[in-house]
Protein backbone atom coordinates (compact mmCIF):
# COMPACT_ATOMS: atom_id res chain seq x y z
CA UNK A 1 0.00 0.00 0.00
CA UNK A 2 2.74 2.56 0.72
CA UNK A 3 5.95 2.99 -1.00
CA UNK A 4 8.36 4.87 1.12
CA UNK A 5 11.36 6.86 0.12
CA UNK A 6 13.92 9.26 1.77
CA UNK A 7 13.75 13.05 0.66
CA UNK A 8 16.74 15.32 -0.55
CA UNK A 9 16.83 16.19 4.11
CA UNK A 10 16.77 12.50 4.43
CA UNK A 11 13.17 12.48 6.14
CA UNK A 12 11.09 9.35 5.56
CA UNK A 13 8.22 10.07 3.24
CA UNK A 14 5.54 7.37 2.28
CA UNK A 15 3.00 7.92 -0.73
CA UNK A 16 -0.17 6.27 -0.99
CA UNK A 17 -3.40 5.80 -2.96
CA UNK A 18 -7.21 6.41 -1.01
CA UNK A 19 -9.94 4.36 -1.84
CA UNK A 20 -10.90 6.97 -4.48
CA UNK A 21 -7.11 6.75 -6.48
CA UNK A 22 -6.30 10.08 -4.95
CA UNK A 23 -2.36 10.42 -3.72
CA UNK A 24 -1.99 10.90 -0.64
CA UNK A 25 1.66 11.06 1.54
CA UNK A 26 2.66 11.05 5.18
CA UNK A 27 6.17 12.22 6.21
CA UNK A 28 8.41 13.28 9.17
CA UNK A 29 9.42 16.37 10.09
CA UNK A 30 11.97 18.04 10.30
CA UNK A 31 10.46 20.49 13.77
CA UNK A 32 12.69 19.92 17.12
CA UNK A 33 9.84 18.15 18.46
CA UNK A 34 8.18 15.12 16.72
CA UNK A 35 5.57 15.56 14.03
CA UNK A 36 4.76 14.49 10.83
CA UNK A 37 2.87 15.79 7.60
CA UNK A 38 -0.56 13.61 6.86
CA UNK A 39 -2.64 14.20 4.06
CA UNK A 40 -2.88 14.98 0.15
CA UNK A 41 -0.04 16.19 -1.88
CA UNK A 42 -0.04 19.86 -0.82
CA UNK A 43 -2.50 20.59 1.89
CA UNK A 44 -1.50 18.07 4.67
CA UNK A 45 -1.84 18.00 8.60
CA UNK A 46 0.76 18.58 10.30
CA UNK A 47 0.70 16.68 13.75
CA UNK A 48 2.15 16.38 17.19
CA UNK A 49 3.01 12.84 18.67
CA UNK A 50 -0.63 13.22 21.15
CA UNK A 51 -2.56 14.19 17.83
CA UNK A 52 -1.28 11.12 15.94
CA UNK A 53 -2.41 9.10 19.17
CA UNK A 54 -5.98 10.46 19.34
CA UNK A 55 -6.16 9.90 15.36
CA UNK A 56 -4.99 5.97 15.90
CA UNK A 57 -7.86 5.81 18.75
CA UNK A 58 -10.20 6.63 16.12
CA UNK A 59 -8.77 4.53 13.38
CA UNK A 60 -7.90 1.61 15.02
CA UNK A 61 -12.26 1.91 16.17
CA UNK A 62 -12.89 2.22 12.57
CA UNK A 63 -10.72 -1.14 11.80
CA UNK A 64 -12.61 -3.21 14.80
CA UNK A 65 -16.16 -1.80 14.11
CA UNK A 66 -16.37 -0.12 11.14
CA UNK A 67 -17.99 2.80 12.53
CA UNK A 68 -16.21 6.04 14.09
Amino acid sequence: MFSWEVTNRGLKLGKFKDDDNADFSIQESSSVMPHIWLGPIGAKMYLNQQQAQDLISVLQKFVTTGEL
